[in-house]
This record gives structure tokens, C-alpha cells and sequence, in this order.
């Protein structure tokens, strides 16, 4: 099974990238994955998963390592990252194979 990331932080720029990773899911037949770390609440991002259609999986500590972690750990075919989080992450941008 593929699987696709959507890594949302805790604001509106949450639903857009769920909408581009729910649609590159769907196109390549995979599952979506939507994640956020908890730095500030979890309030928005939930009601973006919500209003997707999708579940939200939330973790703690530092973003940055919490993303890493989890592309190296599953079987993660592609990632979406919001733009604030892609700044402080570059490697963690594209694919995993």
C-alpha cells in the first residue's frame, strides 16, 4: 500500500495541503496519513481533517523529528509539508523512493 503524509500545523493553511495530498493519494491508488506535532493546539488541524474526511494523528515533540522519524520509519511514498514547516525541514522534501 502506498502511503501519503500530510504534515498540517495548527492553521487555516492546513486545508489546502490536506485537498493536494488527499488528491495525489487517490491518484496514486495510496492511503493518507494526516499528521500534526503539538506545539500549540490541536484545534485547527483537527477541524481540517475533519471537514477532509480524514483522521487526525497527532504526535509531540519537535516537528523537525517527529516528520523524520516517521517518513524513515513507515512505508511513506510521498509527503506533503505546509510551507512554514518545509522551511525549517529541506531534507525532508520529496520522496522516499
Amino acid at each position: 500500500m502506498r502511503r501519503v503524509i500530510a504534515a498540517i500545523d495548527n492553521s487555516a493553511a492546513a486545508r489546502p495541503v490536506l485537498a493536494m495530498a488527499k488528491a495525489i493519494a487517490s491518484d496514486l491508488g495510496g492511503e493518507l496519513d494526516v499528521l500534526h506535532v503539538v506545539e500549540d493546539g490541536d484545534e485547527t488541524a483537527r477541524a481540517s481533517a475533519e471537514v477532509a474526511g480524514e483522521t487526525l494523528r497527532t504526535l509531540s515533540g519537535d516537528p523537525v523529528e517527529q516528520l523524520a522519524t516517521v517518513v524513515a520509519e513507515e512505508d511513506v511514498r510521498l509527503w506533503s509539508l505546509e510551507p512554514e514547516v518545509a522551511s525549517e525541514a529541506p531534507g525532508l522534501l520529496g520522496t522516499s523512493r
